[in-house]
């Protein structure tokens, strides 16, 4: 068999598995919000950090991380190279606007807000201030 369409792909996952996203039964995964793109608008609840961290093969990268947050709840943002810039520079307190986002949740089950160089990050201003 040769390599699949996406669409096939995506007709693959509908095989009738039981899939579940924080406890509640995923009816299509191929369209649950957990598996896409997300966009947002909270609050810097941390200071923006960039360090360089060690990878598995020896090499390094610049890795960002801010707690962002609402009134729902909070989660960490990680941003890795030359998008980790703007999260170095998030202030606390500042309202930041993001899109093109992907919800990772780790084998501990620990959730982080995924940025890549096709997501945006900028600070929401309110209007009349800049």
């Amino acid at each position: 068999m040769g390599l699949r369409t996406p669409e096939q792909y995506k007709q693959a996952l509908r095989d009738g598995r039981a899939v579940y996203f924080r406890g509640e039964k995923v009816a299509d995964v191929t369209k649950h919000t957990a598996t896409g793109k997300v966009s947002l608008d909270v609050m810097a609840l941390s200071k923006g950090t960039v360090r360089e961290v060690n990878l598995k093969d020896g090499s390094t990268a610049k890795k960002g991380e801010v707690l962002l947050g609402d009134d729902t709840g909070e989660i960490t943002a990680v941003a890795w190279d030359e998008v980790s810039k703007v999260i170095g520079e998030i202030q606390v307190g500042e309202k930041v606007r993001v899109h093109g986002a992907m919800i990772q949740v780790s084998k501990m089950g620990v959730e982080t807000l995924e940025l890549n160089r096709s997501s945006k990050v900028e600070r929401a201003y309110e209007k009349g201030r800049r």
